[in-house]
């Protein structure tokens, strides 16, 4: 291992990419080294996703930003539903690759040092020949908003009260802080309901008062108050909308 100034990410950056749906849901990534190369057959992340090409994406940490880049794909690199060539990332973008689905998380400790020279990923250049830092990686259950920080122990609670559609008038519970919203194994399981996409939505629970939900590129979208979301934070009595079914939540964190 060579452990060369600028072969990896400075002190002080966590990166982590998690995979939300898709063959290896609950994989998590930490990045160590500057890239992180994404395939099917070879690289740093590598998939069992059937549309994902042998060498897809490249992450790069690139003067204090993350930017992603394709590397000739078949089936392309999406970004929150667009598609992309090269794309800057930002906390709690999405990322799609075939049927895979990667939630890219990010947090600074204090601001980076900028390197003068910007590394562009080459194609013949993706295979780590092992001399920079090894990444870390680990299966997880639940995704917390803040990879940097380390979240006191905390039991949820999360009730959900549906108030309309195939389900209405059924509590489902969970104890997780990371929740998906579905048709097929999910947290919140909405089988009957066929508007509901197979993974449609994800709340996250951070504290009592700060519950997240994201749309998972649904087909028919999340809604929020009668209102199209891609992410929001939820406020006590909140309508959420997915498909037929209309649905409130109600949180408790309690110390463990």
């Amino acid at each position: 291992m060579n452990n060369k100034r600028g072969s990896v990410i400075p002190a002080g950056v966590l990166a982590q990419v998690t995979v939300v749906d898709g063959p290896d849901r609950g994989r998590r990534k930490t990045m160590r080294s500057r890239r992180m190369v994404i395939g099917r057959k070879s690289g740093d992340l590598v998939l069992r996703d059937s549309k994902v090409s042998s060498t897809h994406a490249a992450l790069e940490y690139v003067r204090g930003d993350f930017m992603l880049y394709d590397l000739s794909s078949t089936n392309g690199t999406f970004v929150n539903d667009d598609r992309v060539a090269e794309k800057k990332l930002v906390n709690l973008d999405e990322v799609r690759l075939g049927f895979t689905t990667l939630l890219f998380q990010v947090n600074y400790k204090k601001k980076p040092q900028h390197p003068k020279d910007k590394v562009v990923p080459a194609k013949e250049d993706i295979i780590d020949s092992g001399e920079t830092e090894i990444d870390s990686e680990e299966y997880v259950s639940s995704i917390d908003q803040n990879p940097v920080a380390i979240p006191e122990a905390k039991q949820i609670y999360l009730t959900v009260f549906i108030t309309a559609g195939p389900h209405r008038k059924q509590t489902l519970k969970s104890n997780k802080e990371s929740i998906v919203v579905g048709r097929v194994n999910s947290d919140i399981l909405l089988k009957e309901d066929k508007d509901v996409s197979r993974k449609h939505a994800l709340i996250e629970v951070v504290s009592g008062d700060q519950v997240f939900i994201r749309d998972l590129a649904s087909t028919n979208g999340t809604f929020v108050n009668k209102k199209r979301i891609a992410n929001c934070r939820l406020n006590k009595g909140d309508v959420i909308r997915v498909g037929q079914s209309e649905f409130s939540v109600r949180v408790e964190v309690l110390p463990r």
